[in-house]
């Protein structure tokens, strides 16, 4: 609407001119925060005190109940505004709220003043209106709960300008996956231009019931191949991998291994060890030379899932190339790929989980490091626990003393590496 922007345009003139008034005049001198209130009341007309008492002198913000309904009998739509912050504490907030209404495909914008803990403002309709938008340029900093209908959190989504007015949307939706209107935004949000909504939205997509499974696939097939974003097409294809098992979508992750986005082809690797382990681990050992640390990393989850002894070289090449907060991935990978190892790998591999455990800068880095080598101390103690059941069962039978022999050999080999990797445990944590 050209008059709102005229509007806005006016607001901006006035802040700018203001502002520019303010550093002239005080320019080389010391000032204090009544100074510049001085020279935008000077520029604006307007008296200003309320709004530097309140949200410069003055602690928190308000939080808004916000209600709406129409009432035929009197054609009035009435919206009720409740501040619900504690007023022991923080004071009775003065706020100006812009207000749309959305009606017969036009939009009317209406300014009300907040005085009260509690009010109603009604405004004149001749019938219900498809969309009211409180607080319509979204930059009042306050704690807001907002009872709308799915239909109207729909309306908002598809025809309110802002990026918030679609987030709020969004995520209400997100709240009622199985109301058809809600499911229909999630899905009309993995189309958003802003990718952060079409982010959300992927992550939303779990909460959808069955029927919409075909559109989803559909969906998140799009966006693997053509958003221009790589962190999209990565997480299209992690969702793809996670919910389906179609043969038609291996190309997809084959051409996303070839993706000159890191992201891309690291998803796309984990994606085609979900399908072929073997095809995967090839793809794995052609990666390993790569420069980036991120495509190491998800070579290190790969290995976490189907690695052997003899990919732990890898592993300590890696951890000399990583920065510290790549050692969190990197721990999380490490101890569970060691649980597949063997006992002279894991005694090898533990050293660099200790280092982790040890760094000065960072308690979380430490903090997985220790986590990792408390799994690992955990790992044989629950194999101390499987031996001893199964050698008592074995002596309850006759002629088997040389598989008795082997597990009670076992039985002592994993509690001694129990009590080293707990002594270990041990010394870290008590450094820490």
């Amino acid at each position: 609407d050209p008059c709102f922007e005229a509007c806005i345009r006016r607001r901006d003139d006035a802040f700018f001119a203001a502002l520019k008034l303010y550093l002239e005049k005080n320019k080389f001198s010391s000032v204090e925060a009544a100074d510049l209130r001085l020279t935008f009341e000077k520029v604006t007309g307007e008296d200003l005190k309320w709004f530097f008492d309140q949200w410069y002198f003055e602690l928190g913000q308000p939080t808004l109940r916000i209600t709406h309904y129409y009432m035929d009998s009197l054609k009035k739509y009435v919206v009720k505004i409740e501040q619900q912050q504690d007023l022991q504490t923080l004071p009775l907030f003065k706020i100006p709220i812009d207000v749309d209404i959305y009606s017969n495909q036009t939009k009317e914008r209406k300014r009300i003043w907040v005085n009260q803990q509690s009010e109603e403002f009604s405004f004149d309709l001749p019938t219900k209106p498809d969309f009211v938008n409180m607080d319509a340029e979204k930059n009042i900093l306050c704690i807001k709960e907002e009872k709308l209908s799915i239909s109207e959190r729909a309306f908002q989504y598809k025809n309110c300008p802002l990026y918030q007015d679609r987030l709020e949307a969004l995520q209400e939706c997100a709240n009622f996956p199985s109301i058809p209107q809600a499911a229909d935004i999630i899905l009309l949000a993995l189309k958003d231009k802003n990718s952060d909504l079409r982010d959300r939205a992927i992550s939303y997509l779990e909460k959808l019931p069955n029927e919409y499974s075909n559109k989803v696939k559909i969906a998140l097939v799009d966006l693997a191949k053509n958003d221009e974003k790589s962190t999209i097409r990565a997480l299209a294809i992690e969702a793809l991998a996670s919910k389906y098992q179609d043969d038609e979508l291996t190309p997809i992750y084959q051409n996303g291994i070839k993706d000159r986005s890191y992201a891309v082809a690291g998803a796309s690797l984990i994606a085609i060890s979900k399908k072929d382990e073997k095809t995967a681990m090839q793809f794995a050992k052609e990666f390993e030379n790569e420069k980036s640390t991120k495509v190491l990393l998800s070579v290190a989850n790969l290995y976490s899932q189907h690695g052997t002894d003899e990919n732990n070289g890898f592993f300590v090449k890696l951890h000399a190339r990583i920065n510290e907060w790549e050692n969190i991935p990197f721990a999380n990978s490490y101890t569970e790929f060691l649980k597949r190892c063997s006992d002279d790998t894991i005694n090898a591999g533990i050293k660099i989980l200790e280092r982790i455990a040890l760094m000065k800068d960072s308690k979380w880095v430490r903090y997985f490091g220790q986590k990792g080598i408390k799994t690992l101390a955990e790992m044989y103690s629950d194999r101390e626990e499987q031996l001893n059941q199964e050698i008592k069962k074995l002596k309850l039978k006759q002629n088997n003393e040389s598989e008795l022999k082997t597990l009670e050999q076992q039985l002592v080999q994993a509690q001694n590496q129990k009590q080293k990797i707990t002594t270990l445990y041990n010394t870290v944590k008590a450094v820490n």
